[in-house]
């Protein structure tokens, strides 16, 4: 069971790491200066729209970047199979998908079958629901991003919901570091 508080006091399990615009003006040189190594990236509103169905040069050339860097990839996503192999096949990078976030079940065996180390991983994502609720659920850093776009698949519109009212606070109380 999900559990919340809507008033001044907030779970600490909705609160991220870290809080900034999005992945395409995220300074990685800091965050591998941080000691991170594994990017567990979440791809819907993070990487790209939900209804983009294949990565643009942007999307190319950061990943592309990130894996000069000695970054390992991961894309982590509740999407349909086939919506992110699609989306990935030309990327080169590991990804899972329909992982049912942020319950953990499919979740940390995928973590510990690669042998991800928790403490030098973190997870991108732009729904507090979702990323940052599963990554402090599993101990790990999260960066919090607004998300790309304002249309959203019809599925999120109660996490979104929430979402802005957790934002909101998280803004306001300066409850995350500015990344």
């Amino acid at each position: 069971m999900i559990y919340f508080t809507m008033g001044d006091n907030m779970d600490k399990r909705f609160i991220p790491t870290y809080v900034s615009t999005n992945i395409y003006e995220l300074d990685f040189n800091k965050v591998k200066d941080l000691g991170y190594k594994t990017l567990i990236i979440d791809l819907d509103n993070t990487l790209a729209s939900p209804y983009v169905y294949e990565p643009d040069e942007r999307c190319i050339e950061l990943i592309n970047k990130l894996k000069q860097m000695d970054f390992q990839i991961i894309v982590l996503s509740n999407n349909k199979i086939e919506r992110v192999e699609k989306f990935v096949k030309n990327l080169t990078v590991k990804a899972y998908a329909d992982v049912k976030k942020p319950y953990l079940k499919r979740v940390r065996p995928y973590l510990n079958e690669n042998n991800i180390d928790y403490s030098k991983s973190i997870i991108l994502g732009d729904q507090v629901m979702t990323d940052v609720f599963m990554s402090n659920r599993l101990g790990i850093d999260v960066i919090l991003f607004t998300p790309l776009t304002v249309k959203d698949e019809p599925i999120t519109f109660i996490p979104r919901l929430l979402d802005k009212h957790f934002r909101k606070k998280i803004y306001k109380k300066n409850l995350a570091k500015e990344f």
